[in-house]
């Protein structure tokens, strides 16, 4: 994937950076509680690598769980018959639990050591193979974190007296996990990011995100999965993560550009940043409206392909320096 590419006043070259893409579906159960076999693998998984693909992963946060729509193509009809049987819009409904993880190699990568980050977990909720181009079979795929999790019943959970708002997150998750354990479900671990609310007597029932959404509005705080975390952080306060420095130096194409909320801020792939973290633009002084820190994350989209000279590699993010709650932030 060779190209130069003008960011801010500077022109960061990439020309010897072979940037890969690769995907692990992992089977789970339908609807009647059977196995649904993507390999015969012991742990019924399947890596697809070395494929030309592309990805787009779109994080709105909260109740809106990040989304990934996946184009895999040149596949093998027999592999791309398999792929196409999971999903939850096929004939084969509720097969919600088949997960995918989304992994790219990062700059630091070589041809012989790539280094791989995983940037997406979720299930698949439309699966199909385009067939109408043989022998070039595409899949295409659509995923979300967590996705069909609340067609998916969940126990309800009370507790007594006083309790810190994290214990309930982290109470809800663990029931949730006891009931489909033999089942992936894209949700791991909870970080707290500086929420210290403490509910009274709370009481939750319906399904997973729906008891989650209540307990985040109950307690005033606000939560994003992703990669299998969920980050818990403070409605309109300052998360806990150092603000990532967009800058010509740091991979920002051209400049900041004005949106509704605030700006729009397209750089190089970015895979550490992380959804709701803070970021700090740096134009060297030719945009000074822009320049300062930014506090609130209004999107952010990861944009990428493998195999494909002049595709893209990029993220793009919004930003405002006033929440959607009304909280005033600390940049420009």
């Amino acid at each position: 994937m060779g190209e130069t590419i003008s960011v801010g006043t500077k022109a960061i070259a990439n020309a010897f950076i072979h940037r890969k893409l690769k995907y692990k579906f992992i089977g789970g159960k339908n609807q009647a509680g059977k196995k649904v076999f993507i390999s015969n693998n012991k742990d019924n998984s399947l890596m697809l690598e070395h494929y030309r693909s592309e990805v787009k992963i779109n994080a709105y946060g909260g109740s809106v769980l990040e989304q990934a729509t996946i184009t895999i193509y040149n596949m093998p009809i027999n592999l791309a018959n398999v792929i196409s049987t999971v999903g939850f819009y096929n004939n084969e409904a509720w097969q919600t639990q088949t997960q995918i993880e989304v992994y790219a190699t990062t700059d630091s990568s070589t041809e012989e050591n790539p280094v791989w980050t995983k940037i997406f977990t979720g299930n698949i909720m439309v699966s199909y193979a385009d067939m109408n181009a043989q022998p070039n079979v595409n899949v295409r795929i659509e995923a979300q974190t967590m996705g069909g999790t609340n067609l998916m019943p969940a126990d309800s959970i009370s507790f007594k007296g006083k309790v810190q708002a994290e214990d309930v997150i982290k109470g809800i998750i663990n029931k949730y996990q006891k009931r489909y354990s033999d089942t992936p479900n894209g949700l791991t671990t909870v970080k707290n990011l500086g929420v210290t609310a403490t509910l009274n007597n709370p009481n939750y029932s319906g399904p997973l995100l729906n008891q989650l959404q209540t307990c985040a509005n109950d307690a005033d705080f606000e939560y994003s999965i992703n990669g299998g975390i969920l980050y818990m952080f403070p409605s309109g306060g300052d998360v806990q993560f150092s603000p990532l420095t967009f800058s010509p130096a740091t991979g920002m194409i051209g400049y900041p550009s004005y949106s509704g909320n605030g700006i729009v801020i397209r750089s190089l792939f970015k895979p550490t940043l992380k959804w709701a973290q803070k970021v700090r633009v740096n134009t060297n002084g030719q945009f000074k409206p822009a320049d300062g820190i930014w506090q609130y994350m209004v999107s952010m989209e990861h944009d990428l392909s493998c195999e494909m000279p002049g595709g893209p590699w990029f993220t793009t993010i919004e930003m405002a320096n006033q929440n959607t709650r009304g909280a005033m932030g600390d940049g420009g």
